[in-house]
């Protein structure tokens, strides 16, 4: 019996006497109780990572009250379809097991920040369950350890080390790439290429 079910939830009255006057007539509503219980009970834990996903997309991702980003909503759906789903989609949720999810994250060759998103992304899915009652226990994921941490230190540009500025654009003839600029750290900035005219 599930301790974290309120003690007034676990009880149920099946019949006075004059509905069950006799002690066969109690123990048949009690056994069909009992089966429905039981049905309830077999039915959770039993939906696999992919549907928790696919009800997931449905009642918060593309949910407009939940306030995502469009860019948040991309960012699930690229690491749900390229990393997650291949891996964990055909798995029940009560079988995942947080030391797999440790270990198979260990196995992928991307950056920690990525497989901390990963992890992350892994964990909002099984709260999401957990509050829509699809599962039951705690969430498996919260136990999965992966820093963020990067592995190396960025270099850090200085103004001369630009790679295209006004003065090497202009004596360029052809298209020429342009860094848009949230500070001057390498890898960090996007590219838009232009065209001279």
């Amino acid at each position: 019996m599930d301790k974290n079910i309120p003690a007034e939830e676990r009880k149920k009255v099946t019949g006075d006497i004059d509905r069950l006057p006799r002690k066969v007539h109690a123990l048949r509503a009690v056994e069909s109780l009992r089966a429905e219980v039981s049905a309830v009970q077999d039915r959770l834990g039993k939906m696999t990572l992919a549907e928790a996903w696919a009800h997931f997309q449905l009642h918060e991702l593309r949910d407009p009250d939940v306030g995502r980003s469009p860019s948040t909503s991309a960012c699930y759906e690229a690491y749900f379809k390229c990393q997650i789903i291949p891996e964990w989609g055909d798995v029940l949720l009560d079988d995942m097991k947080a030391v797999a999810v440790e270990k198979w994250l260990r196995s992928l060759g991307l950056a920690p920040g990525s497989k901390a998103k990963i992890r992350n992304h892994l964990s909002a899915l099984f709260n999401h369950a957990i509050r829509h009652e699809l599962y039951t226990r705690e969430n498996p994921i919260r136990t999965v350890r992966q820093t963020a941490t990067r592995q190396r230190d960025p270099d850090v540009l200085t103004i001369d080390e630009r790679p295209c500025d006004a003065a090497n654009s202009a004596a360029s003839s052809g298209p020429t790439w342009t860094l848009r600029i949230s500070g001057f750290i390498c890898g960090e900035g996007s590219f838009a290429k232009t065209k001279r005219t």
